[in-house]
């Protein structure tokens, strides 16, 4: 025993997994750089870059992985050894589950690189080389090669990449379980749609996969969630896009046309995105004329400041009286618009881009944002006055037009604030929820014998969306329309309680 106790020393204190040798010089020498790189000691600045070459042993490579996540430069020297140790099948095969997690580990800590995406794949590629490799690891690296690829979706090389890790992964019959994982991934927001088609596709024109498994996967997908519209609208617009390329037909989808509509797909994300394009439009809608009122309040000063002085020059007024009855009219135009916004309890706050109550930091900030825009219009009202009052009475007739030519600026804007106002009642009958319910029921009907009991039930939940902000009548036809077309689609449907209905229904 006391012969062996220097040497388990040297082993506890190199740090290594218990069972590796420290005849495996290379690699001992590279795990202690590993550990000084990572330590907050600041000695990684010492540390020499990595040969990977001198790396021989897969377990230490695994070890140093797991033991620096945080080191890119570490990790992707792991990633190139583990890429050319995988070649030594015999020994990488009690490692391969292991081999798995310190990759994923790798690429998750990593997300951001696109270079260690790009290696872990490979390096999950090598280690899948092998067909009864590839069966064992392929549940645990599916989604490590997805997860890398969804990163970063625009980067050709590693899509193609992910595409070759998927074809070795399917060596063992595990397809199947490869296109469920590419299908799944539509239930993440935001995910990145074009990615994952041109992936299906891909896998598909190779005979990886076939594209019956494809549909029979999007199908039980969208059947698994009817209430998830946002769900719903990614399945229709994937097999719209995998339609659109050739890869499925109208064959591998009978009795379910209408998924590969994307007027379908269409409608869903005009009611998924209705809120959210109410308040862009009211915000857009009320800054606008906010911005309008101001401007007419400056024009309309101009204006009456040429009126007046029109007037007083009749009158023979002296100009020096003309000079201040253009800043009284300045004067009186702003105690109007003081007035009028004490009036008013809500306001356009631009910097919050929302409506608010008009406390008086707000009253007083549109103030002042009213009298800058007078003041600038004043020196112009002052300029008219004297050349007006320099040359009286030949002046008269071009006061006159100036009168008349801002009257009729006053009232372009006004008709611009009319306008303003019309539209935003049109787009905005555009977004109600009835509206849109009553195109996706309108639809369905049209297209009843291609419908499905999951597109009507997604109607159904559509009309609870809606019951909280829809006339009461609209409801009403649409539950009877909606309770016909379940009738026609689907008997059998439970999604659809008639019980719940009010037995009285107005027809349409």
């Amino acid at each position: 025993m006391a012969a062996k106790l220097p040497s388990d020393h040297h082993q506890a204190s190199s740090g290594l997994p218990q069972g590796l040798s420290t005849s495996d010089a290379p690699d001992v020498h590279w795990a202690r750089k590993a550990q000084l790189s990572s330590s907050p000691s600041g000695l990684s600045s010492s540390v020499s870059p990595v040969n990977t070459d001198e790396l021989s042993d897969l377990a230490v490579v695994l070890q140093v992985m797991h033991s620096t996540p945080d080191d890119e430069r570490m990790q992707r020297a792991c990633l190139q050894a583990v890429n050319r140790l995988a070649k030594d099948v015999c020994k990488l095969r009690p490692l391969c589950l292991g081999a798995v997690s310190a990759i994923a580990i790798s690429a998750a800590s990593m997300r951001h690189s696109l270079n260690v995406q790009r290696m872990a794949i490979a390096a999950l590629s090598s280690v899948a080389y092998v067909q009864d490799v590839a069966t064992l690891i392929a549940p645990l690296a599916l989604p490590v090669v997805l997860e890398a690829a969804l990163s970063h979706p625009r980067d050709s090389k590693l899509q193609g990449l992910m595409c070759e890790a998927f074809a070795r992964l399917a060596q063992g019959g595990r397809e199947g379980a490869m296109v469920k994982c590419i299908v799944a991934s539509l239930m993440i927001p935001d995910v990145a749609l074009p990615m994952l088609c041109d992936a299906l596709q891909r896998l598909c024109e190779n005979s990886i996969c076939q594209p019956w498994q494809v549909v029979d996967e999007l199908l039980h997908l969208c059947d698994s969630d009817p209430s998830d519209l946002e769900l719903q609208r990614q399945v229709s617009l994937c097999m719209h896009r995998l339609l659109a390329a050739g890869v499925i037909t109208q064959a591998c989808v009978r009795g379910r046309g209408t998924l590969l509509n994307a007027q379908w797909a269409h409608l869903l994300e005009r009611f998924l995105g209705a809120e959210d394009e109410e308040a862009k439009l009211d915000g857009t809608f009320h800054s606008k004329v906010q911005e309008l009122f101001h401007q007419e309040v400056a024009l309309h000063f101009e204006y009456e400041a040429a009126e007046r002085c029109l007037h007083y020059l009749r009158r023979r007024t002296q100009p020096s009286q003309v000079f201040l009855e253009v800043i009284r009219c300045l004067t009186e135009n702003l105690e109007d618009y003081q007035s009028r916004s004490e009036a008013r309890e809500l306001a356009w706050d631009a910097s919050r881009q929302m409506l608010v109550p008009l406390d008086p930091h707000l009253r007083l900030r549109l103030q002042n944002e009213v009298l800058e825009a007078m003041q600038l219009r004043l020196p112009q009202a002052l300029c008219t006055a004297a050349v007006a009052a320099a040359d009286w009475p030949k002046s008269e007739e071009s006061l006159v037009k100036t009168t008349a030519h801002l009257l009729n600026e006053c009232g372009k804007l006004l008709e611009r604030k009319t306008q303003a106002t019309q539209d935003h009642h049109e787009r905005a009958a555009e977004l109600r929820r009835e509206v849109m319910l009553f195109e996706a029921v309108e639809y369905l009907e049209l297209n009843a014998a291609e419908a499905t009991p999951t597109q009507v039930s997604s109607a159904l939940h559509m009309l609870e969306v809606a019951t909280a902000v829809a006339p009461a009548d609209a409801l009403e036809r649409l539950r009877h329309r909606l309770a016909r077309l379940t009738e026609r689609v689907s008997p059998k449907a439970e999604t659809f309680e008639t019980a719940a209905m009010p037995q009285k229904v107005v027809r349409t």
